[in-house]
């Protein structure tokens, strides 16, 4: 359990540096707004695919009221996280800064997601 720990708190550490690198670099050639709004879409759902194991690996390590709170909180945080970004995209509209800043939010906080919930319930992971 000890290495375990370890190794989460290894990759905790070097995860966050390595995605905003990755993100960086995958989206630096892209010239265009659309271009960026593609690759940024792209990451995105590789994040939240990330994410999306992370919680289901939760869920089957809570029990059922456990497991039923954690379902609400994570569509609490959706709604949030959708609400938070709509205000960041606001600052840039009505360019065509909006989207891609409300893209990047996104990421932004997916990413904080995973490693809160890492942190919170690295016991059940």
């Amino acid at each position: 359990m000890a290495m375990r720990t370890e190794i989460l708190i290894v990759l905790g550490s070097i995860m966050p540096l390595a995605t905003a690198r990755a993100q960086q670099s995958a989206c630096d050639d892209a010239n265009t707004t659309i271009e960026i709004r593609r690759c940024l879409a792209s990451d995105l759902k590789k994040t939240e695919t990330l994410l999306g194991g992370i919680e289901d690996s939760l869920k089957k390590s809570l029990g059922d009221s456990a497991a039923a709170s954690f379902e609400d909180a994570k569509r609490a945080w959706e709604q949030y996280r959708e609400r938070q970004c709509n205000s960041v995209a606001w600052l840039y509209l009505p360019g065509t800064m909006g989207p891609v800043m409300k893209l990047k939010c996104l990421i932004q906080m997916t990413d904080d997601r995973r490693e809160v919930l890492k942190d919170f319930y690295s016991t059940q992971l």
